[in-house]
């Protein structure tokens, strides 16, 4: 029969079971003494970590925070963007369209210049007429 190697810490099984069953499935061995110290400071750190923890009902109320401003943001960028459109169609209307929406030009007429009657030496009067 050929001898058959075990990996290094493990059992043979003949030797498990003359040893008994608490050793064949992992148990016993020595006693550690400070086992009951750490397993309270253990329970200890749990009961302090614990209460700390987010909750259900707390991740719901994030989650509906987001949602909010997830909504609030989006309408925002629309609205901007609705906004820009607005203003570049307005500013950058071709000038055919432009000029029909201009004021009509004030035009101011002067009287046609009158003739002097009286005071004037003849000679003035005469390149007046001429």
């Amino acid at each position: 029969m050929p001898k058959v190697t075990y990996l290094p810490g493990a059992m043979d099984p003949l030797q498990a079971a003359a040893i008994g069953p608490a050793l064949a499935n992992g148990g016993g061995g020595t006693h550690d003494g400070g086992m009951e110290q750490r397993l309270t400071t253990l329970e200890t750190r749990l009961d302090t970590i614990l209460p700390t923890l987010a909750t259900k009902a707390d991740i719901e109320g994030v989650r509906s925070d987001i949602k909010g401003w997830m909504l609030a943001t989006v309408l925002t960028i629309i609205g901007t963007l609705v906004a820009v459109v607005v203003a570049m169609n307005t500013l950058w209307k071709p000038p055919s369209t432009l000029s029909a929406t201009q004021a009509a030009p004030i035009i101011i007429q002067v009287p046609a210049y009158a003739q002097p009657t009286t005071g004037m030496q003849p000679a003035v009067q005469a390149k007046i007429n001429h």
